[in-house]
């Protein structure tokens, strides 16, 4: 599945940064992408569910995925998300003809431990957070130093990036899976990507989040 990337609106990753002052670090977020990326992510599993259906499939077990984004020097900035799975009939639970496939990144063999257990797939949850980094004038200077013995110091902006890029993608994560009435997750998939700025990394951190949302059948 593929969308348009929005560009959306700007907002700081938490309330308290007060108003952009010259040298004072800030960290906020882009809401286009965010939604961008949902957008496609839902599509895509739904298309996933639709395909199994037709196959006349009980679930879809080892799903992945692919990302792929076109934005810098194209006319239309674009995200496409593809995913894969093997469609599975299950001769000892069967599903209704109102109930979809079930989708789920777990392994047959991980499924059949699933089951057994008696904790069910709910489905497959997904978060993703971008978080820019105004850094202090303290990092930039720190950063661009040029001698040749310096001591190993941290740049606390570009660490918080970090945090803050992780922070968001899994309170979403979480999000999304009670939207599946989950009661857990099961094998995140993490996915980072970094966009440097010349000689100061770190100054835009993606964080792509997906997991098997699982839900108790019965007491395990």
């Amino acid at each position: 599945s593929t969308a348009l990337r929005l560009e959306g609106w700007v907002r700081t990753t938490q309330p308290g940064q007060g108003r952009p002052r010259p040298g004072a670090p800030r960290w906020r977020e882009r809401t286009g992408p965010v939604r961008s990326w949902n957008a496609v992510r839902r599509q895509a599993l739904d298309r996933l569910s639709q395909l199994a259906e037709l196959l006349g499939a009980d679930a879809v077990v080892a799903v992945t995925a692919r990302r792929r984004e076109a934005g810098e020097g194209v006319q239309h900035p674009s995200v496409q998300l593809v995913f894969t799975g093997t469609a599975v009939r299950m001769r000892d639970r069967r599903r209704s003809a109102d109930e979809k496939p079930t989708l789920t990144m777990a392994t047959p063999d991980e499924l059949w431990r699933l089951l057994r257990a008696g904790i069910e797939p709910a489905g497959i949850a997904g978060a993703y957070a971008s978080v820019e980094t105004w850094a202090s004038l303290s990092t930039v200077s720190t950063a661009m130093r040029r001698r040749v013995r310096s001591p190993n110091v941290e740049l606390p902006d570009l660490t918080k990036s970090f945090y803050e890029a992780r922070r968001l993608a899994f309170e979403r994560l979480i999000a999304d899976a009670k939207r599946l009435n989950a009661d857990g997750l099961l094998g995140i998939d993490m996915v980072h990507q970094e966009h440097s700025g010349g000689r100061l990394p770190g100054l835009h951190i993606e964080v792509h989040l997906l997991a098997t949302a699982i839900r108790r059948r019965e007491p395990a």
